[in-house]
C-alpha cells in the first residue's frame, strides 16, 4: 500500500497540472481500456483549505443528493469518467470562483463499485499534503485492493496516457 499511496501522490502534488476534462454532466461518454488520448492541461489551482476539503469530501454530495444549489463562490467542472470491469471512476473538478475566474481547489471522487453494489466519496486536494494524506487514509481504510487499484488506474490514465 506504501508504494501505491505514494505513487498517486506525486502525481496529485504536481503543481498546475490537472486532468483535461472529457464529459459535461449532460453527457455519458466513457474512458474504457482503449480510450481517447488526453492530454495534461496547465491550469491555476489553489491550496486546499480545511473547509473546501470537507466541501469536496462531504459537502458536495450531500448537495448533489438532496438537490441543492453548488456552494456560493464554488462552480463544478466537466466530469471525468473511467471505467474498469465493474469500477466507475468518476472525478468532478471543484473550482473557487475569484473575480470570474476558476480556480481549481480539488476533485470530488464518486467511485461506484458494482462488486458490492455501492458508492464510495472521497476528496482529493491540490497541494496540502496533510489533506491529502487524510484522503488516502480514508480510501485505504474503506476500498478493497481491486478498487484502489481501478483508482489508481483512473489517474494514470489521465496522467501518464498522451
Amino acid at each position: 500500500m506504501k508504494k501505491l499511496k505514494c505513487t498517486i501522490v506525486f502525481f496529485l502534488m504536481i503543481a498546475n497540472i490537472s486532468f483535461a476534462q472529457t464529459k459535461n454532466s449532460t453527457t455519458s461518454s466513457k474512458a474504457s481500456a482503449a480510450p481517447e488520448k488526453t492530454n495534461l492541461m496547465p491550469e491555476k489551482t489553489s491550496i486546499t483549505t480545511e473547509e473546501e476539503y470537507n466541501y469536496i469530501t462531504k459537502g458536495y454530495q450531500i448537495q448533489v443528493s438532496s438537490g441543492l444549489d453548488m456552494k456560493k463562490g464554488y462552480a463544478v467542472g466537466n466530469d471525468i469518467l473511467f471505467v474498469d470491469g465493474a469500477y466507475d471512476i468518476k472525478l468532478i473538478p471543484i473550482y473557487k470562483v475569484v473575480n470570474n475566474e476558476n480556480i481549481l481547489v480539488g476533485y470530488v471522487c464518486n467511485a461506484l463499485s458494482r462488486v458490492w453494489n455501492k458508492t464510495y466519496w472521497f476528496g482529493f486536494p491540490i497541494g496540502n499534503k496533510a489533506l491529502l494524506d487524510k484522503s488516502f487514509e480514508s480510501i485505504s481504510s474503506t476500498l478493497d485492493k481491486a478498487m484502489i487499484l481501478a483508482l489508481f488506474k483512473a489517474f494514470a490514465n489521465f496522467y501518464l496516457i498522451k
